[in-house]
């Protein structure tokens, strides 16, 4: 007994000297980390961007140093960071850098640090400027850039060869955000270029960047207004054509004769978005000529273009008239929807501008709004064939208009009147529903009459969803094409769901019954019902 007795002591004697030890080895260890290393380095617009990887398996951040040389006693660190990359924007633009990385671990107040990693440089710069748009324009040359980050602004340089030594300094502009400027100091004929830089100001110094690429520019004559066209309405001649870019406005010329020493400036727009002008001083039955010119402004004087063709009308201010902008509409898609403008002169306020169509199976309409004397009518092909869209006022029988429509037949035709017509099933079972609903609402009516009249509500129901399902399926194969139809299915038919849940609840409380005759009341009107 005393020999197992000191046995058990020997044993613990034994483990507490190798728990001793252990011990005294976990405190005297020395952590090392292993060193990062630099996987990405990078200057833009002189900003250094810098990222590594790190080994360690536990760390606590980064030292960051930097150095002008690479050379032992010229480092410095610049930043402690907790994630593996930095963003130096205190770099100088124009100078070279060397940069290196230390991983850390902290312990308590002890700060454990590992070796750098091998040194990487990178050479910063300014980027090289660019033009976002370098063009005639209408008051000379029309020159744009995009922001610089971290610019302090812009210098844009002329020359007229575009040679060492002939550049000239034509503007400084001191931002750094998107700009334009418009050189208006240039004839027509000649050739011009033009390059921009920046610079960034560090420290109280400015740095700059090189120049962009030179644009070279000619100064074109000034382009005929093309398309010109006179038209005839109840309150004077219109005169329209299409836009000449690069110049300031439009010269409109009128004449009795067309011959020459008879034209007179009638008009004249200051832009060039200004497509049309209205001729009010003309008499009903007169012929009148009408030409246009364009023109832009340099040095203060306006240069012309060479005048359009001449164009004769007579007179027909007084009447009324409908014009739209095709004779013929062809359909090739399923829902396919084009729009149609009508120009519609001389009708008087109080009437109404109608339309209608000989098969409305083949096409809907949707009127847009009345902009001035123009409005836009939104066709939208519902199905194959050919019909006639007719555009007339009441009392005006004489200047009605038609616009024909052809819809040739398509695969998905079938599908999708299939799908209507399960949705046209599915709304006459709403109403059904609607009504039995109602029943139940009524004075005087017992719980056991509620309850059947529940039931009949849940069937009804049950049948809509069906259909609403199967029309669902068909209307996906078109959806592609036109996903109106088909979302405003998907939404029926999950509206029809939660009407079928909370019939199942049999929750008949007035409160929840007007809720679901709210629903039905919605998809009833969405469908013209109600």
């Amino acid at each position: 007994m005393k020999k197992k007795i000191l046995s058990i002591i020997s044993t613990c004697l034994v483990l507490a000297v190798l728990l001793s030890t252990f011990a005294g080895m976990s405190v005297n260890a020395a952590v090392e980390l292993s060193k990062p290393e630099i996987v990405g380095i990078r200057a833009e617009n002189g900003v250094v961007f810098l990222e590594w990887y790190d080994y360690n398996e536990e760390f606590s951040g980064f030292y960051v140093y930097r150095s002008e040389s690479g050379k032992a006693g010229t480092w410095k660190r610049i930043a402690t960071v907790n994630e593996m990359c930095y963003e130096d924007a205190s770099a100088l633009p124009n100078k070279t850098y060397y940069y290196t990385v230390k991983t850390i671990l902290k312990e308590g107040k002890k700060v454990i640090a590992s070796g750098s990693c091998a040194k990487e440089m990178v050479k910063t710069t300014l980027d090289r400027p660019v033009f976002s748009l370098a063009g005639n324009s209408g008051m000379g040359v029309l020159l744009k850039w995009d922001a610089i980050k971290g610019a302090a602004g812009v210098i844009i340089y002329k020359s007229t060869t575009g040679k060492a030594g002939s550049w000239s300094k034509l503007k400084t502009i001191k931002s750094g955000k998107a700009g334009s400027y418009t050189d208006n100091k240039v004839e027509i004929g000649k050739t011009y270029y033009y390059c921009i830089k920046y610079w960034k100001t560090v420290d109280g110094k400015d740095y700059y960047s090189q120049s962009s690429k030179a644009y070279k520019l000619v100064i074109k004559d000034v382009a005929v207004p093309e398309n010109f066209e006179v038209r005839a309405t109840s309150e004077g001649m219109l005169i329209s054509y299409s836009k000449v870019l690069a110049t300031k406005g439009y010269a409109i010329f009128k004449s009795t004769s067309g011959k020459a020493g008879t034209w007179k400036k009638i008009a004249m727009t200051k832009s060039n978005n200004t497509l049309s002008y209205l001729d009010k001083e003309v008499v009903y039955g007169i012929d009148y000529y009408y030409c246009v010119k364009s023109y832009k402004n340099l040095n203060g004087k306006n240069i012309y273009s060479d005048k359009s063709e001449n164009y004769c009308e007579t007179c027909k201010k007084g009447t009324l008239t409908i014009s739209p902008s095709v004779s013929e509409v062809v359909f090739s898609e399923l829902l396919e929807k084009q729009n149609v403008q009508i120009y519609v002169d001389g009708a008087p306020k109080y009437d109404v501008l109608k339309a209608k169509v000989d098969d409305p199976t083949v096409v809907a309409i949707k009127w847009g709004q009345w902009k001035g004397d123009i409005v836009d009518i939104e066709l939208t092909r519902i199905g194959a064939g050919d019909t006639t869209l007719t555009l007339y006022y009441d009392n005006y029988p004489d200047s009605t208009v038609t616009i024909e429509i052809r819809a040739d037949k398509l695969d998905l035709d079938d599908d999708y009147n299939t799908a209507k017509q399960y949705m046209e099933e599915a709304y006459k079972l709403f109403s059904e529903v609607l009504t039995i609903l109602s029943e139940t609402q009524k004075d005087g009516i017992t719980d056991a009459e509620k309850l059947e009249l529940a039931a009949k509500a849940k069937d009804k129901i049950g049948e809509a969803v069906v259909l609403l399902e199967k029309a669902n399926v068909l209307a996906q194969k078109y959806a592609d094409i036109d996903g109106a139809d088909a979302e405003l299915t998907a939404n029926l038919l999950k509206v029809a769901n939660i009407i079928k849940d909370f019939a199942n609840t049999d929750a008949l409380s007035g409160p929840m019954v007007s809720m679901v005759m709210g629903y039905l009341n919605q998809i009833l009107k969405s469908a013209g019902i109600k």
